[in-house]
């Protein structure tokens, strides 16, 4: 189930360099290619795409998930990312030097 957030998080441990390009991909298959081009929120159901010198909010403990307002971080978080960042925080603990 979080098989391809798990893999990416590996990278950005193995690539911190990378981080930001590795977290746009991760939007971008969230999104299954819909919003391939412009990074979007993550929230389920928000269409609002980034737009360039819009600060979008980013998930202060996996820091790949992004959203466009704090209702949309909020919803998600009960949604979806509560369950995938507890992942995602695992493996960023299992892979840290």
């Amino acid at each position: 189930q979080h098989s391809y957030e798990t893999a990416l998080v590996v990278l950005c441990v193995l690539y911190p360099e990378e981080h930001q390009y590795i977290c746009d991909v991760k939007s971008r298959m969230q999104a299954l290619g819909l919003k391939a081009a412009t990074p979007a929120c993550n929230a389920t159901g928000c269409s609002v795409q980034k737009k360039e010198g819009q600060a979008f909010k980013r998930c202060s403990q996996c820091r790949c998930a992004v959203y466009c307002s704090d209702s949309c971080q909020k919803a998600h978080w009960h949604q979806q990312h509560k369950d995938d960042c507890k992942v995602l925080k695992a493996v960023l603990q299992q892979f840290s030097p």
